[in-house]
């Protein structure tokens, strides 16, 4: 269930505002990362990594509908392993790093909306919620400003940034195993 915020005087839950921007973003987001990662995989007429690009699209919108948090993990681990193929396999870098940062941007909301759950939020979740989503968009902008110019140098992806990739996914792997061991010690 979204986050609520309830108004003193009716009594009655109403959606605040940020969350709908929230929501916003998040399915733009989204639909941005998956995009992105179509396009550079039907550059190149790879249409099995177009195709996983879309069922990842789903995937990112179940774990959204039941907050499965493992399960948003798998997909950020996922979108991380087809752009480093996508890297190997040469396809447009432009496209590869904008899905890439939509998808951290989606990996985040999802991570805080499953934070802020409760039906009972207070007006400073609300706030913190306003300011979580101002920086994480000030960030996309920033990030989007500075990498497209340095694209436009032809700039190579060094050895040292795709072992830097492959030790995220390492570290994100183990972390979701740590999830599942801590899930099944917990269940009754």
């Amino acid at each position: 269930m979204p986050l609520l915020v309830r108004s003193i005087t009716a009594g009655q839950g109403r959606e605040g505002l940020s969350m709908k921007s929230t929501r916003l973003f998040l399915i733009l987001s989204i639909l941005v990362s998956t995009f992105s990662l179509v396009a550079a995989f039907a550059s190149a007429s790879l249409w099995v990594g177009a195709g996983e690009a879309l069922l990842l699209c789903i995937f990112w919108l179940v774990s959204w509908k039941w907050r499965v948090v493992y399960l948003i993990h798998i997909c950020f681990l996922a979108v991380i392993v087809l752009v480093a193929a996508g890297i190997l396999q040469g396809l447009p870098f432009a496209w590869l790093l904008l899905a890439l940062g939509f998808t951290l941007a989606v990996w985040d909301l999802l991570l805080f909306q499953v934070a802020f759950s409760s039906e009972t939020a207070v007006p400073q979740t609300t706030s913190f919620e306003k300011a979580h989503l101002k920086s994480l968009w000030g960030v996309i902008a920033l990030g989007l400003l500075f990498v497209f110019p340095l694209h436009l140098l032809q700039i190579q992806l060094p050895f040292i940034a795709m072992f830097l990739l492959v030790l995220l996914c390492g570290a994100g792997l183990g972390y979701i195993w740590n999830l599942l061991v801590k899930r099944k010690t917990h269940l009754p």
